[in-house]
């Protein structure tokens, strides 16, 4: 991370830091994205991390500040709830929302599994 004239960039791109912290939803999400979001939801109705069906968010696997031209690639995107369990943040970012998780799709079957799978004790 640098500067260029007092503005901070990524180091990747020659794109101001400012961007990075406030995501593209409010400055250059393509025109595109709240239709291909709302679809993808539709379809992909429950998070892939513990199926809840509350909280969704639809997350880029990578990430729109590392490659732009996946913004809208269906292939990019899996739902993810931001909810109690929070698989957004956990799943997607590893608890950072500065970092991208490359095994979020493994990950979340990995844990879904368990979620199905899990033995609850009985109340008495």
């Amino acid at each position: 991370m640098g500067r260029i004239n007092g503005i901070w960039v990524c180091p990747h791109r020659e794109i101001p830091i400012m961007f990075r912290i406030l995501g593209w939803v409010l400055l250059g999400r393509a025109s595109e994205w709240h239709k291909v979001r709302n679809d993808f939801v539709k379809i992909n109705d429950s998070c892939s991390g513990c199926g809840t069906k509350k909280m969704l968010q639809v997350h880029h696997k990578i990430p729109v500040s590392v490659d732009p031209t996946k913004e809208l690639d269906e292939d990019n995107l899996i739902t993810l709830c931001s909810g109690p369990a929070n698989c957004h943040l956990v799943l997607g970012h590893l608890l950072s929302y500065s970092c991208y998780n490359p095994d979020v799709v493994e990950d979340c079957q990995r844990y879904l599994n368990k979620v199905k799978g899990r033995i609850c004790q009985k109340k008495v």
